[in-house]
């Protein structure tokens, strides 16, 4: 689920960097608006999800706006057993009670077994961000045409755009194969590499006089950034928040959910904000660097911290992180 949403913020992406070739700021923008519009129009039509109707008691409401979800159209009673819509339903009303069951209030996000998959989460939206991934997609024409690379700016950001949506879509293919932790170690090291080319190829183009073989060269920014795409839609971009589903215990997830998006969003910012600054005050290299860096620092807390999760239970999970703590 999480990598399909990341799948429709990348593709929606891709469409704004398309339409943006042939638009000006102020029309895409009226473009852009219609999908929101959209969207608020089409869920005119749709039902309130069951799990709210189970956890306001509404059983009848719940399966209804379950069969209309799964376009079923034979009539059930609740009794039912054996029908597959209430085998859902039961799963549901079990999933809602072990939520409301669960230890409530803000200081349980402090409890020693809560702790550390909070962290382990936390600390993967933190690498997420300082790996860069926003500032180079935003400044991505800016970054192209410092590069003076020999492809029109605006159309190598679309092949960044394109690039993102594929690379989804494989990660979204490969993560119950491969296992998490390979995808989350092994992009890493390719974001890494790929943003210390980058940086070496500005530090060599900012000499004077530039060297004769700069210009067979410039294929290195493009290529740079597209493994920097490649991997990091891969790896931690969809991930990150995979993993946030499969450490947390159901009744500190929504919780812990909105801490870590306030704190991908600040460091967003951040990051976004200080790139320009820092590039014209140091050099684009340096910032580069910088984000390789941090990568490299991402791989050793992701060897360290994250554990496996594919095929593995809620329940073993959090055995796993009581075991490590005693």
């Amino acid at each position: 689920m999480v990598i399909q949403e990341r799948f429709e913020f990348f593709s929606y992406s891709c469409f704004r960097y398309c339409t943006g070739i042939v638009l000006n700021w102020r029309n895409l923008a009226w473009v852009s608006g219609i999908v929101p519009l959209s969207s608020i129009l089409m869920l005119l039509f749709i039902p309130e999800s069951p799990r709210y109707y189970v956890q306001k008691d509404q059983q009848l409401e719940a399966e209804k706006s379950l069969k209309w979800l799964r376009q079923s159209s034979k009539v059930t009673t609740l009794n039912d057993d054996t029908n597959e819509i209430q085998t859902e339903l039961e799963k549901i009303r079990i999933s809602v009670t072990e939520s409301q069951s669960g230890e409530r209030g803000f200081l349980t996000l402090f409890k020693p077994h809560i702790v550390k998959p909070i962290s382990v989460c936390l600390s993967l939206m933190v690498f997420e961000q300082i790996s860069g991934f926003n500032a180079i997609v935003f400044y991505a024409v800016g970054i192209f045409e410092a590069a003076g690379s020999s492809l029109d700016p605006t159309l190598a950001s679309v092949i960044v755009g394109v690039v993102q949506v594929v690379a989804t879509i494989v990660s979204s293919v490969l993560v119950d194969r491969v296992g998490r932790r390979i995808l989350l170690l092994f992009p890493q090291i390719l974001m890494s590499l790929s943003l210390f080319a980058l940086g070496l190829f500005f530090i060599l183009k900012n000499q004077e006089p530039e060297p004769s073989y700069l210009p067979n060269i410039k294929w290195i920014p493009l290529v740079s950034m597209t493994i920097f795409i490649i991997a990091f839609s891969l790896g931690i971009g969809p991930l990150s928040w995979t993993m946030m589903g499969e450490l947390l215990p159901p009744y500190i997830k929504g919780r812990c959910s909105s801490i870590a998006t306030a704190l991908v969003w600040i460091c967003a910012f951040f990051v976004t904000k200080s790139f320009d600054t820092v590039a014209h005050a140091l050099g684009i290299y340096w910032c580069f660097w910088a984000f390789g860096i941090c990568c490299i620092a991402g791989f050793i807390s992701i060897y360290l911290t994250v554990p496996e999760t594919k095929g593995k239970s809620l329940e073993l999970i959090q055995k796993e992180f009581i075991r490590t703590e005693t």
